[in-house]
């Protein structure tokens, strides 16, 4: 699992440079980001670029290899960027009414937007603002064509979790309303 010291060099120098590529394309992005993301680790699982958990605030898992683009990394710190951000409106003002094991049984699967298979509907809830908020992401980046990769598979996600409000607490829906208005606004 463990990154060669040479690799580590190049992962470092890699996530800096999607630091900085951030922060000249979004300012206000990069800084949210340096506030609520205080660790980024290297770990290496075959199938995986990253990831985060919610018991664990604060720290993204970053497992590409160095040879990746800078794109990739940048990709990936605000992906689970906004994973740690929903998961932190869940821990305070609550999303959901129940839990992964509720959601994730059959009259709860909805499309993810990311991995456009059926899923949870919390997971697939936490596809829907991953994808908008990397569609504005590319989108400033002078990339249409990958912001509308993120764009097209929404308008399912959006519809699928609006047909099940049920699964959300008030703030939730209020939430869901929020992103439906941000992607009906382009």
């Amino acid at each position: 699992w463990e990154f060669s010291s040479g690799e580590r060099d190049a992962l470092r120098k890699q996530t800096l440079d999607a630091l900085l590529l951030i922060e000249a394309t979004d300012v206000e992005l990069y800084a949210a980001i340096r506030t609520i993301v205080g660790t980024l680790l290297f770990a290496r699982l075959d199938g995986y670029d990253g990831g985060s958990i919610s018991s664990l605030m604060g720290a993204i898992w970053l497992a590409m290899p160095p040879s990746r683009s800078v794109y990739d990394f940048a990709e990936t710190i605000v992906h689970e960027y906004v994973h740690q951000c929903l998961f932190l409106e869940d821990m305070v003002r609550s999303i959901f009414v129940a839990g992964e094991g509720r959601l994730g049984q059959e009259d709860g699967l909805v499309t993810s937007a990311i991995l456009k298979i059926r899923r949870g509907f919390d997971k697939s809830f936490h596809s829907a603002v991953v994808a908008l908020v990397l569609s504005r992401f590319y989108d400033r980046l002078g990339m249409p064509e990958k912001a509308r990769s993120f764009r097209e598979p929404l308008r399912v996600t959006f519809s699928e979790l609006a047909g099940k409000t049920h699964f959300l607490t008030d703030n939730g829906q209020a939430v869901l309303s929020d992103l439906m208005r941000c992607f009906a606004a382009g």
